[in-house]
């Protein structure tokens, strides 16, 4: 009864969204023909109720969480690189040669099939669920608005490389970022999604997590998202609401007390602060079940008082104490250099874009971790043992 707002992931699967029930059928191309080999098989139906997954997940979620509000609908394009400057941003397909799905063609951008980037494959299987066929999306954001939700519309990028890095770790010169908004596809990723979701999105999100991105000199990154933002809004208009989902460790500043995300805050085209919120909590070789004590974690502590620099705390003024959210929000900014920020106390409010902790013990030390052994970035939270745990996420 609690929960108000919800996100929907994975949201990786070329037609996991749909409403309707799409097939797959194996064959072998004869010429300008198909000749079919072996049985058609469902994509996106395998319940007993005779509809589509999205459906049955769909009614779930209305017994499970009767007063959800708000649901948040990730799609996602795949990223091919770190270097900002050859990272190619591109929808992508699951498989190519020798199948055929009914009753919709997947197309993504006016890209078909062929034209796709192909995901890569660990032990003979696609790394990635594929991006979502552009007319199932659509179905989906029909049905959500259908049910009488509002819908966060929330592109997303994965990175297909070895080792799924995460999103953040894209970076570059200011010459190569400006590469990567304008000629190797962002923009255009972006740009599709408010065209496809105009009229269907409650609220749009122009990215998250690009903190390698977002922190480079010369306000590269940020001055193309502030560019991107007018140009979404143009799109989409003033009843949907436009923001950016900002790392944890990324809103607040970045390296050297650099206020670096505030000309973007300040955009007359964001409408509201977004926080990927996985701030750390609490600090205990153990798991803390006690509410109160968890709670006050949230004015304490490491990213408060303190924080690490490798295992050792150093103090942390109130200026730069990312989790104290509440100075950050009521205050002016001023700049190393003594140059007062664009950001103006209490001008916008604050939503957190994703939040939540993995169940497992001592998950309020780092929430932003979780464990995916086919990662590089795969961890548990400091200090625990991997034990399933969750009582220590419900508390």
């Amino acid at each position: 009864e609690q929960i108000e707002s919800i996100v929907i992931i994975p949201g990786g699967g070329e037609f996991v969204y749909d409403t309707i029930t799409q097939t797959k059928i194996n064959g072998r191309k004869v010429g300008k023909t198909f000749a079919q080999a072996g049985v058609t098989r469902s994509i996106n139906q395998h319940t007993p109720y005779g509809k589509a997954n999205a459906l049955v997940s769909l009614d779930q979620l209305q017994n499970t969480l009767p007063n959800v509000k708000w649901v948040s609908v990730v799609v996602n394009w795949f990223g091919t690189s770190l270097n900002a400057g050859e990272c190619k941003i591109v929808p992508g397909v699951e498989f190519k040669d020798d199948v055929i799905t009914t009753p919709d063609t997947w197309k993504v951008c006016g890209i078909g099939r062929e034209s796709a980037h192909l995901i890569s494959k660990i032990n003979n299987k696609p790394q990635f669920g594929g991006t979502i066929n552009d007319a199932s999306l659509i179905r989906y954001l029909k049905e959500l608005k259908e049910r009488g939700y509002k819908v966060l519309l929330y592109p997303m990028l994965f990175m297909d490389m070895p080792g799924k890095p995460w999103r953040g770790k894209i970076t570059g010169t200011p010459s190569e970022v400006k590469k990567f908004f304008e000629n190797n596809g962002y923009n255009e990723f972006i740009k599709h999604y408010a065209n496809l979701s105009k009229g269907l999105a409650d609220a749009f999100l122009i990215g998250s997590e690009l903190i390698g991105i977002t922190k480079v000199e010369e306000n590269a990154g940020v001055d193309q998202l502030v560019t991107l933002a007018k140009e979404v809004k143009e799109v989409v208009g003033n009843d949907t609401k436009i923001s950016y989902a900002a790392d944890w460790s990324e809103y607040h500043h970045a390296d050297g007390g650099w206020y670096n995300l505030d000309k973007l805050w300040a955009s007359e085209n964001i409408d509201f602060i977004g926080i990927d919120a996985y701030f750390p909590l609490i600090n205990k070789n153990e798991s803390e079940y006690d509410v109160n004590k968890i709670a006050e974690g949230w004015e304490s502590g490491e990213g408060y008082d303190f924080y690490f620099e490798g295992a050792q705390k150093k103090s942390l003024s109130k200026e730069y104490a990312w989790k104290n959210i509440k100075w950050w929000w009521e205050n002016e900014h001023i700049n190393p250099d003594g140059v007062k920020t664009l950001w103006k106390p209490k001008s916008k409010k604050i939503w957190f874009t994703e939040y939540g902790f993995p169940s497992v013990d001592c998950t309020t030390n780092q929430p932003n971790v979780f464990f995916d052994e086919t990662t590089k970035d795969s961890a548990l939270p400091r200090h625990s043992k991997g034990i399933v745990d969750f009582k220590a996420q419900r508390a």
